[in-house]
């Protein structure tokens, strides 16, 4: 049976070499910050952000991970990546994962604010900007699994800064999940999940191109 562990406590730290190579192999190289920073950042008590590395394993091996957060202050949670290794592709595990994370979310906002969050957003790429046939499919893939939670791709013009020294800025879609599932995702909401992606998590300062293109794209939606 598989079972969800916090690889954020020390005692996992032997599974490390599992959840790099998971994580290695599932994104493009401008999507992916150096690995030891997101397994160090879960081992550290942030100030505003509370950040999570959760496995699924299926006795002794570790067949997918997730990396998320949670932003108390706006209410938001945000999930880095979730990713399944090629042994464990085909027979739910994302899903299981998936939903475990999302009710993680709800739950540590209710434990601490007493609230369900307002949504979980995420990136994902736009199908039409895939330079083949293959990773057009496969982005497509990866938003309707999203899609089966009641995730809705939100109308805003994202570019991030690149994630890392010598890589490009890359185009993103956003896509969120209020909770419950199936909210209205207004236009201050849009805009709150726009500025915690790219300020809070991608580092772009409030007045940069990034964010102003950003918020201007959903003012005109």
């Amino acid at each position: 049976m598989p079972r969800i562990l916090s690889l954020s406590d020390p005692a996992n730290a032997s599974l490390e070499t599992s959840a790099r190579a998971i994580y290695e192999q599932a994104f493009e190289p401008e999507e992916k910050v150096p690995f030891e920073g997101l397994w160090q950042s879960a081992r550290k008590v942030q100030a505003e952000i509370g950040i999570h590395f959760w496995g699924l394993a299926v006795e002794d091996n570790l067949l997918g991970t997730a990396w998320f957060c949670t932003f108390p202050k706006e209410r938001l949670g945000y999930l880095g990546y979730i990713a399944i290794s090629s042994a464990g592709r085909g027979q739910g595990y994302g899903e299981i994962l998936m939903k475990a994370v999302l009710a993680q979310v709800d739950d540590l906002f209710q434990r601490e604010t007493g609230q369900p969050p307002l949504a979980t957003f995420w990136e994902v790429r736009d199908p039409e900007e895939a330079t083949d046939e293959a990773e057009r499919n496969l982005r497509l893939r990866r938003i309707r699994f999203y899609q089966k939670f009641g995730a809705q791709t939100l109308p805003v013009a994202y570019r991030c800064p690149p994630v890392a020294a010598g890589q490009p800025e890359v185009d993103f879609k956003l896509m969120a999940v209020t909770s419950p599932a199936g909210g209205p995702l207004d236009r201050a909401l849009m805009k709150q999940i726009a500025l915690a992606g790219l300020v809070k998590m991608e580092g772009a300062d409030p007045q940069s191109v990034y964010v102003q293109r950003a918020l201007a794209s959903i003012e005109s939606a």
